[in-house]
């Protein structure tokens, strides 16, 4: 079933698995607002998602050669800021922060605000201990960023071979999680993750129950690390590939290359890049077990369109996800950003697609009608009735267009899945705007609208 799918503001007419560009690959010249996938990006390390509708990326060498994070909305991409940075190694949005790794530095910055304020870092790259606060403590190319449900900063210390945690309370003291700085590669299955000789951590995510997982580049593995500090391996170190139609196996029975980008999707389960193996798999947490999600290991570029396993993904990096469980993947070598469309759909309410109202158009003070309406549907594309939705007017809005309430109004899906927004009032000026509807697990349907003399 082909969906109407809302990603970082794009829509794309995607079949759950799918892939397709949405960023790069183009051959014009970097401007203000111009098509996203029309335009030229390089060296594309990191990707974020704010859930909704915009998608943060980092190149390492932007359209000047210099560091760059842009940002992605309506399928269009803007400048969102260079100042300051010596490279991307990473994004994270937690919001309402989005957070980028430089080469000494964490930053963070409250969009639409572009100023970046250090979180993390002196300036200068290295090791100086723990026990200080985060910015006056020494890191060395961090890459891998997450935050906890308690607002704690864990930051993947590519360079001094660690896993660090900025304390989100007091003078934001860091403290070492994992790691003992050696390189040595030797890990202890069930032992102190204080004196595990990771190599090179590059991502980092935190569970529910504050597990902390952690790539390693150098080792070719993903690690688990319990609350109370204990280490062991939960995705490779085997010896059998990965089946590529995308059934699983034993995810230690997996053989990995080189494990660096994690995301974590709605379900609890963790994706992960292997850019030597050109490919994205798939960790489903609770079965142990690994899956391919895209990828079908050759360094080429196809696939657009088609499905994600036999796509060629090359030299995949970071991972960002949204709420509607989009993936998008930064093609460092091939500077551009590719979508998985649909992969880790929410439980229960999976889909939302427009009913009615997409695209209406409405004179200057007049009632938009039909009214705006959705259709809840579950992963089998049944409808799912008493489910609140929430209309927003989103604030990109020129038109002043209006619910009765204001911005914002709810209802309620019905037998046939059908929830019907209150009348919406054409603003007095003629333009363009959106409305989002969306459910408490973050699904969601982006109209379009446009308001006429």
């Amino acid at each position: 079933m082909t969906q109407t799918l809302i990603g970082a503001g794009a829509t794309a007419q995607l079949q759950p698995g799918y892939i397709t560009t949405v960023a790069g690959g183009g051959s014009e010249k970097r401007s203000e607002g111009v098509q996203a996938v029309k335009t030229s990006l390089k060296n594309v390390s990191a990707v974020a998602s704010d859930g909704r509708t915009n998608l943060y990326l980092g190149e390492r060498e932007g359209p000047i050669y210099q560091p760059l994070v842009s940002r992605m909305e309506d399928e269009k991409i803007y400048t969102f800021t260079s100042t300051g940075l010596e490279t991307v190694g990473g994004l994270l949005w937690s919001g309402p922060t989005l957070y980028i790794s430089d080469h000494a530095r964490v930053w963070a910055a409250k969009p639409p605000d572009t100023g970046l304020t250090p979180v993390a870092g002196t300036g200068q790259a290295g090791f100086d201990g723990d026990g200080k606060p985060a910015t006056e403590t020494a890191i060395g190319n961090p890459v891998g960023l997450a935050v906890d449900h308690e607002g704690n900063l864990y930051i993947a210390d590519y360079g001094n071979h660690r896993v660090r945690k900025v304390l989100a309370n007091g003078n934001h003291i860091v403290h070492t999680i994992a790691g003992d700085g050696t390189a040595s590669g030797k890990v202890q299955e069930g032992g102190d993750a204080l004196a595990a000789g990771l190599m090179d951590p590059a991502g980092v995510v935190v569970g529910g129950t504050g597990i902390v997982y952690i790539s390693d580049a150098g080792i070719d593995r993903v690690f688990a690390v319990t609350p109370d500090g204990k280490i062991r391996t939960v995705a490779g170190g085997g010896t059998k590939e990965v089946p590529a139609d995308g059934s699983k196996i034993k995810a230690t029975d997996a053989h990995l290359k080189a494990t660096f980008g994690l995301v974590m999707g709605p379900s609890g389960d963790i994706f992960l890049s292997d850019p030597s193996q050109n490919r994205v798999f798939r960790l489903h947490v609770a079965e142990g077990a690994l899956s391919l999600v895209a990828g079908n290991g050759t360094n080429t570029d196809s696939g657009d369109g088609g499905k994600a396993l036999d796509a060629g993904v090359p030299g995949p990096d970071d991972l960002a996800m949204d709420a509607s469980g989009n993936l998008y993947i930064a093609e460092y070598a091939y500077h551009r950003v590719r979508m998985v469309a649909a992969v880790d759909r929410p439980s229960g309410v999976v889909t939302l697609e427009s009913a009615v109202g997409d695209n209406l158009s409405a004179q200057t003070g007049t009632i938009f009608a039909p009214a705006l309406a959705v259709i809840a549907k579950d992963n089998s594309h049944n409808p799912v009735p008493g489910v609140q939705v929430t209309f927003t007017i989103q604030k990109d809005d020129p038109t002043h267009s209006t619910f009765p309430g204001g911005t914002e109004c709810t209802a309620l899906t019905q037998a046939d899945g059908k929830a019907t927004a209150a009348d919406l009032t054409a603003g007095p000026t003629a333009g363009q705007f959106h409305v989002q509807a969306s459910t408490t697990g973050n699904v969601s349907f982006r109209f379009t609208l446009h308001v006429t003399q």
